[in-house]
């Protein structure tokens, strides 16, 4: 009787903790969002919790401001390192890729940039291009701007 018991409260343990592990992540999920974006001028990230794919012709800088995280970039450039932590790609023409990562910045200056990122921080486009975002099922189309515009990834950035 005394093992039913135990075994019946281990298994109530269990179902409670896989609902808290369900409650957490959609949390999670619903604080995050995307962008597609494609144009010529500059494009700025600045990521908290995420993922991005950007490729184009310029110059690239890469700071990783958190957990050490490793990029994969191909290509070709000249690559220097600043002691401040940036990392530069001079005459940059290829793509850079860094999948789950925290804190980090990425910018790309130049022509023929194609960007996917996903996850919580900001997105400044300046230039000629096309953008979507999306948070959820709600995705808002719209155009770069010459003067510059910061758009949230997270629908409760601030």
């Amino acid at each position: 009787m005394k093992a039913k018991r135990t075994i019946l409260v281990l298994l109530v343990v269990m179902a409670a903790s896989l609902l808290l592990v369900a409650a957490v992540s959609a949390d999670t999920i619903a604080g995050t969002g995307w962008i597609r974006a494609q144009g010529d001028g500059q494009a700025a990230l600045q990521v908290k919790l995420g993922t991005v794919h950007i490729s184009g012709d310029g110059v690239l800088w890469f700071k990783d401001e958190g957990n050490p995280d490793v990029p994969t970039v191909t290509g070709y450039g000249r690559r220097i390192e600043y002691p401040n932590g940036w990392v530069q790609y001079i005459g940059f023409n290829g793509s850079f890729h860094l999948s789950e990562a925290d804190e980090f910045a990425v910018i790309l200056r130049g022509e023929d940039i194609n960007l996917f990122a996903a996850g919580r921080g900001r997105v400044y486009l300046e230039g000629h291009g096309r953008y979507i975002i999306g948070h959820g099922t709600d995705t808002v189309s719209g155009t770069w701007s010459e003067k510059g515009e910061t758009l949230n990834l997270s629908p409760n950035e601030s």
